[in-house]
């Protein structure tokens, strides 16, 4: 179960396309297939296995001025449909309580 500590990344061979303004993510081992809106994407983007789930909450926050006690439930519960689906893993987990400051990383195809 993932918790605002967990630190996600995206599953290695996940492939991605840009469908009517959604981002698709498809895992051709299980056949899974899942959509994004621009928001969903913008938290793929940054789930690269190095930022816990609130530092990925915070930086939302500060983007789209929204509160990150809400944002920070929505992530959780979308990378747990996600993991599901084997799109994300965990990588582990922070044992601090605090954020870093969480900055994009580079992305071979972006939202």
């Amino acid at each position: 179960m993932l918790s605002p500590q967990s630190i996600p990344r995206r599953k290695p061979g996940i492939l991605t396309s840009q469908v009517d303004g959604s981002l698709v993510l498809l895992d051709a081992k299980g056949g899974n297939y899942f959509a994004l809106d621009d928001v969903g994407c913008r938290i793929w983007e940054l789930c690269d296995g190095t930022k816990t789930i609130r530092e990925v909450a915070l930086t939302l926050s500060e983007e789209y001025s929204a509160q990150m006690n809400e944002i920070e439930a929505d992530i959780v519960e979308l990378l747990g449909e996600m993991a599901d689906e084997n799109l994300v893993e965990p990588v582990g987990q922070s044992h601090t309580t605090g954020a870093n400051s969480a900055s994009p990383s580079p992305w071979e195809s972006s939202c």
